[in-house]
């Protein structure tokens, strides 16, 4: 839906480049907090860390799929 959204700009701009960059800064982000992350936790804590690091970051990889799949809207 936020591929198709005509806030995104006018019918020159290259929509899919944009949420594509916009992706990657995404999992950077999570890829970032993934590798701050404890690699051996040893409490509970660090352990929500690690899964949340994880699962956000899975989540993330996950909603660019469309963007990767779908081509641009006409």
């Amino acid at each position: 839906a936020a591929q198709c959204s005509p806030a995104l700009g006018g019918p020159g701009m290259p929509v899919r480049w944009v949420l594509l960059a916009l992706s990657a800064v995404a999992i950077a982000a999570c890829a970032l907090l993934l590798w701050r992350c404890p690699k051996r936790p040893d409490d509970l804590y660090g352990w929500a860390r690690l899964g949340a690091a994880v699962l956000g970051l899975i989540g993330v990889a996950l909603s660019c799929v469309p963007v990767v799949m779908v081509g641009g809207c006409r």
